[in-house]
C-alpha cells in the first residue's frame, strides 16, 4: 500500500473514507438498537441497519480502494481528478439518501416508497459509474495486478445487484411486479449478489494488504477467483428471471 501520488485524487479519497465513516455510525447505531429490541424487530430498523453497511460504508470504501489502486502512482489530469470528487460527492449523498428512505418508507409507508427508487436509482448509476471507471481504467496501469481485477470484478457485480435491488423498491413505489420472479424469497436476485460481491472486496483488501511485491502482474489462482466469484454473482439474477433456480442456484454454490 503507498499513498496516491496525485494530491487531488488523495484528498478525494480521503473524503469518501470519512463519507463510509459517518455512515457506519448509522450502520453500528442500528445495529446496537436492534440488539436491544425486544419482540418483533421492526423490518425498517433492520432494512435501515442492513443498507447502512452493504450500500453504505462498505460500497463507499470500495469506490475508496477503486480510486487509490488505479490511480496509485500516476499524475492524472485535472479533469480527472474533478470528475472522481464529483463522483465522490454524488455517491455519499446518494447514498446517505437511500439508507434514510429504508427508514422512512418501511416506519411511515404511503408516498415515501417513492424515494426507494429515486434515491437507489442515484445510488445504483453511482456504483456503475464506479465499475465502469475500474474496468476503462484496467488498460490503463503499468501493470494489472490481482488487486486491481478483484476490485473492477467486485464493483461489476454489484453494479448488477444495485439494479436488481432499485428494481425491487420500484415495485414497492407503484404497487405491481417489474421482475417476473415467483415466490417469496424475491430479494434473493438482489442479496446473492450483493454477498458475493463483499467476497470480491474482501479478497481484494487481503491481496493488497499481504502482497509485498505492488507490482506483481495478476496470478492464474488471482484471475480464476476473479472469474469464478464475479460469474457466480452473475448467475444469481439469471436463475431468478428464468424460473431456474433448482438448476442454476447449485452452479452459484
Amino acid at each position: 500500500m503507498e499513498r496516491v501520488k496525485d494530491t487531488e485524487v488523495w484528498n478525494v479519497i480521503r473524503i469518501i473514507l470519512l463519507g463510509s465513516a459517518t455512515l457506519f455510525l448509522i450502520n453500528i447505531f442500528f445495529g446496537f438498537d436492534n440488539a436491544v429490541t425486544t419482540g418483533v424487530l421492526p423490518r425498517s430498523q433492520s432494512l435501515i441497519h442492513l443498507h447502512a453497511g452493504s450500500i453504505g460504508w462498505i460500497t463507499l470504501s470500495q469506490l475508496a480502494i477503486a480510486f487509490w489502486v488505479f490511480t496509485g502512482n500516476r499524475e492524472v489530469s485535472e479533469t480527472h481528478a474533478r470528475r472522481l470528487r464529483t463522483l465522490a460527492y454524488l455517491a455519499i449523498g446518494f447514498f446517505a439518501g437511500y439508507i434514510i428512505s429504508f427508514g422512512l418508507a418501511f416506519s411511515q409507508g404511503g408516498s415515501f416508497f417513492i424515494l426507494m427508487p429515486i434515491f437507489g436509482t442515484g445510488a445504483m448509476l453511482m456504483i456503475w459509474a464506479a465499475a465502469i471507471y475500474a474496468l476503462t481504467q484496467l488498460r490503463r496501469q503499468a501493470v494489472v495486478t490481482t488487486v486491481h481485477i478483484l476490485v473492477a470484478g467486485g464493483l461489476l457485480v454489484a453494479a448488477v445487484g444495485a439494479t436488481m435491488g432499485v428494481l425491487l423498491g420500484l415495485e414497492l413505489a407503484i404497487g405491481d411486479q417489474i421482475l417476473q420472479i415467483e415466490g417469496e424469497d424475491r430479494v434473493g436476485v438482489h442479496a446473492g449478489m450483493m454477498d458475493t460481491y463483499l467476497i470480491l472486496v474482501a479478497a481484494g483488501i487481503v491481496e493488497w494488504f499481504v502482497q509485498k511485491d505492488a507490482q506483481k502482474r495478476w496470478t492464474i489462482p488471482g484471475l480464476l477467483q476473479t472469474l469464478f466469484l464475479t460469474a457466480a454473482g452473475l448467475v444469481v439474477p439469471i436463475a431468478f428471471l428464468t424460473g431456474l433456480l433448482d438448476q442454476l442456484l447449485p452452479i452459484f454454490g
